[in-house]
């Protein structure tokens, strides 16, 4: 009797073929927030007003509604996905999406601090200045979860993402401070942006890969070996300078 239960060559096919329903599953999922269209310039448009509303009248709930709504979130895991794939064109489209996101929103907010006299010493708006290493762990901690969301289809941590690791309010909080002149505290406020989309794009593409969402065939995979691993180089890199950067500035900083 010459038999093995279960059949090695049919398990092997069977988990070949559940990757390839993951890794597509999970790229439409991903795409559709990476697209830079009427519908994403109409959330970004919504969601800076809610977020710019709730900071300069230091309403936690409101601050709350705009990360949630948040777009800006879509185009850093597209990223981390078409780095993981090595697909560049989805790249480009997330780096294309989320620099226009951002650019609005700065832009918005920059004209609406300088123009209109605020109160820009609430505690929303300072809590988006003061940076430590906890906003690293929060970011990496929420961008595997956000990949991890995506994977097994759990949109109700997906919106946990969200809150926890927001990037339209301290963009928003960038663009008040910068039209009011307080440069230093715009400066806090894309540190902590800077931290977000870094910590939020190398844990997602760890994630990815540990996952197993990788290029269809053995060629593309080697092909994409290199720039996942400078993908991977490159976020952690800008992380930890980041984090220096933080460490030299709060020693400067008057007690």
């Amino acid at each position: 009797m010459e038999t093995t239960l279960p059949v090695p060559d049919e398990l092997e096919g069977q988990n070949t073929a559940d990757r390839s329903a993951i890794r597509e599953e999970v790229y439409a999922a991903v795409e559709v927030g990476a697209r830079l269209d009427r519908n994403y310039i109409l959330f970004v448009a919504l969601s800076t007003v809610v977020a710019g509303l709730g900071l300069a009248n230091d309403d936690v709930a409101v601050v709350i509604g705009a990360m949630v709504i948040t777009p800006l979130l879509g185009p850093n895991i597209g990223f981390a996905l078409g780095a993981a794939l090595g697909d560049w064109h989805l790249m480009r489209r997330a780096v294309t999406a989320g620099l226009t996101g951002i650019a609005l929103a700065l832009a918005a907010t920059a004209v609406v601090g300088a123009l209109v006299s605020l109160n820009l010493d609430n505690d929303q708006l300072l809590a988006r200045t003061r940076v430590g290493f906890d906003a690293a762990v929060l970011a990496l901690a929420s961008g595997a979860a956000a990949a991890l969301s995506i994977i097994t289809r759990s949109s109700s941590t997906l919106v946990g993402v969200m809150v926890v690791a927001a990037l339209l309010p301290p963009t928003c909080a960038i663009g008040l401070f910068m039209g009011a002149g307080r440069f230093d505290e715009a400066i806090g406020a894309a540190t902590l942006l800077a931290i977000n989309v870094a910590a939020l794009n190398l844990a997602a593409l760890a994630v990815f890969l540990w996952m197993g969402v990788r290029p269809r065939t053995w060629l593309e995979q080697r092909s994409v070996r290199q720039s996942r691993r400078l993908a991977l180089i490159v976020w952690a890199g800008l992380l930890v300078g980041l984090l220096i950067a933080i460490l030299l500035r709060t020693d400067k900083l008057p007690v």
